[in-house]
């Protein structure tokens, strides 16, 4: 279930885009940059009982290890709204700051929370740490292994569009795990280290790890300087 609901056909898999732009390790257009380092959120109706709890969890992560303050929403005009929508459902979000309401959604086989911090990476502007341009030195893709129509979700973004910080990471909650989008799932890889390490999915680990947190302080506190992969 989390594979189906994490691996959809969205752009990326789980990533909705507003505007004609392209991302990187991290968003390189300062306005989709949340303001004063703050982000309202609030929790809707729709969503499950028991995932809320898990929900709690993943905004305490960035909390308590960045400069990101979540904060229940007042009367802000952005901010983030956790839903379980029926109409389109799944786990995914936008990307970066939009402008108003923003759906981060947790539907169905979203109950983990590496699943949650992974899409909240979206919102605060994290891209995939596989779609980085630099990727090629680090990991192989079997296109022929990627179900058809969905090799977009490996698609690379261009260096001059990107901001990278921190060196390849295998381990970010922001990269998927071997046989993402697989034609036969856990037979046929469809990512694969070039050291042979194990590449794991978002919902089997337990969210932020120490470089996912060094790049959200280098994106909103820190004066840190892009490295050159």
């Amino acid at each position: 279930a989390a594979e189906k609901a994490l691996h959809n056909n969205k752009f990326g898999g789980d990533m909705k885009i507003k505007r004609k732009h392209l991302l990187g390790n991290s968003v390189s257009d300062k306005f989709l940059y949340w303001e004063n380092k703050k982000i309202p959120y609030v929790i809707d109706r729709s969503i499950l009982r028991q995932y809320i709890g898990k929900i709690d969890m993943a905004i305490n992560q960035f909390n308590k290890l960045t400069c990101l303050k979540f904060e229940p929403r007042t009367n802000e005009k952005d901010y983030i709204k956790f839903d379980n929508s029926t109409t389109d459902p799944g786990c995914w979000s936008w990307v970066g700051r939009i402008g108003g309401v923003q759906e981060v959604n947790i539907g169905d086989g979203c109950q983990y929370v590496g699943s949650i911090v992974h899409e909240i990476g979206h919102a605060i502007g994290f891209w995939h740490e596989h779609q980085r341009h630099d990727r090629s030195n680090h990991v192989i893709i079997y296109e022929k292994n990627v179900t058809t129509g969905l090799f977009n979700n490996f698609k690379k973004t261009q260096a001059r569009d990107e901001i990278i910080y921190n060196k390849f990471d295998y381990n970010s909650i922001m990269i998927y795990g071997n046989y993402a989008f697989s034609k036969n799932l856990w037979v046929l890889k469809t990512v694969e280290a070039k050291d042979k390490r194990e590449l794991t999915e978002p919902w089997s680990k337990p969210g932020l790890d120490e470089s996912d947190i060094d790049r959200v302080n280098c994106m909103y506190c820190k004066k840190c300087k892009p490295i050159k992969p």
